[in-house]
């Protein structure tokens, strides 16, 4: 029985290779994106924090200079907030792109995987019937040897 080969193999292989790196890149976009996450829960912790120290300092009683220079760290740190936070939302519509793009290789691979068990059983079910052909001739023959030799 002949082996089957798949006439599109090295087609099929391509696209495994290009869903495992859309896979890795998929994976690199959710570790960025987790990093962000992070990055915007520091700064938010430590505009929290620096929000206590003002309104404690200010019910003991603080120069104008250090109230100044409070509100001033504020105004930075929230600026890197929002900074952080576009950050964020950028990282986000990357990994929305790379779980898209994602998808798409895998169902190309699924289509390749498809066609090429489709056209395997169909090759096994062909190579069945060349055998079960062969096998009915050969019992016609013998059928025909016994009849002609128990004649003869």
């Amino acid at each position: 029985m002949a082996a089957f080969q798949f006439q599109f193999q090295r087609l099929l292989e391509l696209k495994e290779n290009e869903k495992g790196q859309a896979q890795v890149e998929m994976a690199e976009a959710v570790k960025k994106q987790e990093e962000m996450e992070k990055n915007v829960l520091k700064a938010q912790q430590k505009l929290s924090v620096l929000h206590n120290e003002l309104a404690a300092v200010q019910l003991k009683g603080i120069s104008i200079f250090e109230l100044r220079r409070l509100e001033g760290h504020i105004e930075t740190l929230k600026e890197k907030l929002v900074t952080e936070q576009r950050k964020l939302h950028n990282s986000s519509l990357q990994v929305d792109q790379k779980q898209a793009e994602l998808v798409t290789k895998v169902k190309e691979t699924k289509t390749w995987i498809t066609i090429r068990d489709q056209q395997k059983q169909t090759f096994i079910e062909e190579q069945s019937k060349k055998e079960q052909i062969e096998m009915d001739e050969l019992t016609s023959v013998r059928m025909f040897y016994q009849a002609t030799g128990s004649k003869g």
